[in-house]
């Protein structure tokens, strides 16, 4: 299966080499998680992100339960901090 992610700001520095922009389509097999997917790509788990799919926050507890489907949208960011 495909899913489509685009990682903002600093973590656009995970995207693999030749990738114009900053969104990639990703082939992963069934029952990938969102923990699946940013070891995949090598984004250390304990680094601060949001992660949104198909338009919906997914709460940080819940990446390694999080199943994708074909399909989906992911986008990575990092949080933003007010100073």
């Amino acid at each position: 299966m495909q899913v489509s992610i685009t990682l903002g700001g600093a973590l656009a520095q995970y995207l693999p080499g030749g990738i114009q922009g900053n969104t990639l389509p990703h082939d992963c097999s069934e029952g990938a998680t969102l923990a699946t997917v940013l070891s995949d790509l090598g984004i250390p788990s304990d680094k601060p992100m949001l992660i949104i799919v198909n338009g919906e926050l997914v709460p940080a507890e819940n990446y390694a339960e999080a199943l994708l489907a074909d399909g989906d949208t992911l986008s990575v960011v990092p949080p933003i901090q007010a100073g």
